[in-house]
């Protein structure tokens, strides 16, 4: 696997050991072929997605199917059910989450809690370089790529191998675009398409918060209040690119 290739590179270590270690962490992408035009990009699994095996499995993702439910798009069931597990079952002709994406910038989790006590103690120095990309979530993406910039040696080489395993995953041609789900997806797609990712895939006027800090609607605890205006105009765009099959 190039991503685990790469990581035991830069360790200098051995890539069945990282495989031992750290291969049942890692959660591949939703994507839908033909049907695929729009991704949301988000951060890195979670363990509810780790054992699911999909991304946005857990709360974020129920909160990402809300807020479909709360704009009332056609025929929308299951609001109580996270938006990657309804992809998973949904039936072929339900048009708009089918065409629907979900990827994350990493495919292992960046926080330390999903990994047993002895990878944390074996992997310490790599998974405080996972620490330092989720802290990325804490700069607007303009500050991020000067953050990353600044890197040298092992963190940019770890940072870089995270890179490239997402530009080799990035959809190709222009039919879909792309997401940024909160300020590390957006720092990484800005840095991916600067370095080989496709440039066509970007949808950076409708970029929002990740759906588990940014997708709740004012007022607590009022799901009957509309979302925020960001969010409302992605679902609006989700739903005309898949209704009207927009390039």
């Amino acid at each position: 696997m190039p991503l685990l290739d790469d990581l035991a590179t830069v360790l200098g270590g051995q890539v069945a050991d990282l495989e031992d270690a750290l291969g049942d962490r890692i959660v591949e992408d939703n994507l839908n072929g033909g049907a695929l035009r729009t991704v949301l990009l988000c951060e890195s699994p979670h363990n509810t997605e780790i054992s699911h095996g999909h991304p946005l499995a857990g709360s974020s993702g129920t909160t990402v199917t809300r807020a479909f439910a709360c704009h009332n798009l056609g025929g929308f069931v299951g609001k109580d059910e996270p938006v990657g597990c309804l992809l998973q079952s949904l039936p072929q002709n339900h048009r708009i989450l089918n065409s629907l994406g979900l990827m994350n910038v990493s495919r292992l989790p960046l926080q330390m809690e999903a990994y047993c006590h002895a990878v944390r103690e074996n992997y310490i120095t790599l998974l405080s370089y996972f620490k330092k990309i989720k802290d990325l979530d804490k700069l607007d993406s303009d500050r991020g790529l000067r953050y990353i910039q600044n890197l040298n040696g092992v963190p940019l080489q770890v940072f870089t191998a995270i890179r490239e395993d997402l530009v080799d995953r990035l959809p190709q041609g222009e039919g879909v675009k792309i997401v940024t789900c909160g300020n590390v997806a957006k720092t990484f797609l800005s840095w991916a398409v600067q370095n080989g990712g496709n440039p066509n895939c970007m949808m950076q006027e409708v970029s929002v918060g990740h759906p588990a800090r940014g997708w709740h609607p004012p007022g607590k605890n009022n799901q009957k209040q509309r979302y925020d205006p960001r969010i409302r105009t992605l679902v609006d765009t989700i739903c005309e690119r898949a209704m009207n099959n927009v390039a």
